[in-house]
C-alpha cells in the first residue's frame, strides 16, 4: 500500500466538476417532473374523459376502468424504479 492511498484526499474542489453534477442533477430533476406531472394531470383528468373513451362494460363503469388502468400503471411505474435502484 502506499502512502498517498492512506491519506485523506484533498478539499480541493474542481469547480468544472461541480458544475457537470449540479447540471445533471438539474437535467434529471426536470425529466422526472415532467414525467410525474405527466401521470398526474392524466390520472387527475381521467374521471372527467374516461365515459367517452370506455364504453361500460356490464356493471362496470368506465369510471372504474379507468382507475384501476391508472393503478396498474402506477404499480408498474413503481416496480421500474425499484428494480433500476438495485
Amino acid at each position: 500500500m502506499t502512502d498517498q492511498a492512506l491519506r485523506p484526499g484533498s478539499d480541493h474542489l474542481d469547480i468544472a466538476d461541480v458544475e457537470r453534477r449540479i447540471k445533471a442533477i438539474f437535467i434529471g430533476s426536470v425529466g422526472n417532473l415532467v414525467e410525474w406531472y405527466d401521470f398526474y394531470a392524466y390520472t387527475a383528468f381521467a374521471l372527467y374523459f374516461a365515459p367517452a373513451i370506455i364504453p361500460a362494460i356490464g356493471a362496470v363503469s368506465p369510471s372504474a376502468t379507468m382507475l384501476c388502468t391508472r393503478i396498474c400503471d402506477f404499480l408498474q411505474a413503481w416496480t421500474d424504479r425499484e428494480r433500476w435502484r438495485r
